[in-house]
């Protein structure tokens, strides 16, 4: 796991960047490696101050994974689910960012677009992730806000969270897609870190095999949770 940061602010000026990146996989006994964390979450946001601590603001943000992602049945027969750029998110926006601290921001948009990419023949033909089947990408038009929290909580122990939330104004509106992030980092001394992940998502346009039996797919909240201890460095 990389959680990188590189932020500017200079008068008039803010400019935040993140990236996020994660990759993992798990033996069970006499089965292959499997993955169990795959991400590319990049995000850039500049804003121009209007009034107090609101700025004028536009924001680009881009997520997918590194590699291929299966499905096992009960005969550990994988199904391709996932790839790289299979799917890849993009949203381009913009609004106005709340700055209430250098701990607190609030992004809030009117006019967001948002892009889904399938880049892979076989699981477009699928209609996966919402796409018609054959198709590669998809447009939504929609808001959009964004709530970011990063503060040493306690002594060591730092929290950084973050909520999206955005609804299509074309289709659907009433049904947001949401996507919650927190991650909480204690420090054991200069080097060593032991850290917790958890996040939850839903987006309606994303169908998951409810029912096995009947085959049906629909959406469902999706939750991931893990532990690990690495090495940090600050600069």
């Amino acid at each position: 796991m990389l959680n990188a940061h590189a932020n500017y602010r200079y008068k008039k000026h803010s400019w935040k960047n993140t990236f996020e990146t994660a990759y993992g996989t798990q033996k069970f006994g006499e089965l292959d490696f499997r993955k169990t964390e795959d991400k590319i979450d990049f995000a850039s946001k500049y804003g121009y101050k209007a009034i107090n601590k609101f700025y004028y603001t536009g924001l680009y943000n881009i997520k997918t994974q590194f590699y291929d992602g299966f499905e096992y049945d009960e005969n550990n027969e994988a199904t391709k689910i996932s790839g790289f750029l299979a799917p890849a998110y993009m949203l381009y926006s913009v609004g106005i960012d709340y700055l209430q601290s250098e701990h607190f921001a609030i992004y809030t948009s009117p006019a967001t677009g948002k892009l889904t990419i399938v880049n892979d023949p076989f699981l477009s033909s699928q209609s996966a992730f919402g796409l018609d089947s054959g198709a590669v990408y998809r447009n939504e038009v929609g808001a959009y806000m964004k709530f970011e929290y990063q503060k040493e909580a306690w002594k060591n122990v730092t929290i950084y969270s973050k909520l999206y939330l955005f609804s299509n104004y074309l289709n659907n509106p009433q049904n947001i897609d949401v996507n919650f992030n927190i991650l909480i980092s204690m420090k054991v001394n200069k080097y060593l870190t032991v850290n917790i992940t958890n996040e939850l998502i839903y987006d309606d346009d994303i169908k998951i095999l409810v029912d096995k039996e009947t085959g049906h797919k629909g959406p469902r909240l999706q939750v991931k949770e893990t532990m690990g201890i690495g090495l940090s460095f600050n600069f």
